[in-house]
């Protein structure tokens, strides 16, 4: 039920892959709407609830690639995205006797797949694509990380 290895990768007309594999430690986040604030009815303002854990995202994303320039791939590129989730078990799945619970579901339910991948899409722009117009192929799993292991994003 994993995807690939490969976070990234790229093919030129002759069927040559470049690729790049990236793991961000940290319990996956998921892309939250933005939000109109009315403060003044004439003058809404716009909140991404988002921007906080994107720009750590981002930075996370810069210190592991230590891409020399940005974004690593070039603009007129055709990109396909692998992402893994791994999302730590809720202590509610466990007995006291660290066990897991019968009946204990196999894969995450309580986070949208498609908002992990737009949060990534969002943070990984401009710094490993120019726009995510560019990625032509993407595959995305969801899975429990195994006990020992906090969260990921692969």
């Amino acid at each position: 039920a994993a995807a690939n290895d490969d976070l990234v990768q790229m093919a030129d007309r002759h069927g040559n892959v470049t690729s790049l594999e990236v793991s961000v430690s940290g319990t996956p986040r998921a892309f939250s709407r933005p939000r109109m604030v009315y403060r003044n009815v004439n003058h809404p303002r716009v909140f991404n609830p988002s921007s906080a854990h994107l720009r750590r995202f981002r930075a996370a994303l810069l210190q592991v690639t230590g891409a020399d320039s940005l974004p690593i791939f070039p603009r007129n590129t055709h990109l396909r995205l692998d992402l893994l989730f791994e999302i730590p078990c809720p202590n509610s799945h466990f007995t006291r006797q660290v066990r897991l619970k019968p009946n204990t579901p196999c894969f995450p339910t309580d986070t949208n797949i498609d908002n992990l991948v737009k949060f990534v899409m969002d943070a990984m722009q401009g710094v490993v694509f120019f726009d995510d117009h560019t990625i032509v192929i993407i595959s995305a799993a969801k899975v429990y990380a195994q006990q020992d292991r906090i969260g990921k994003t692969h």
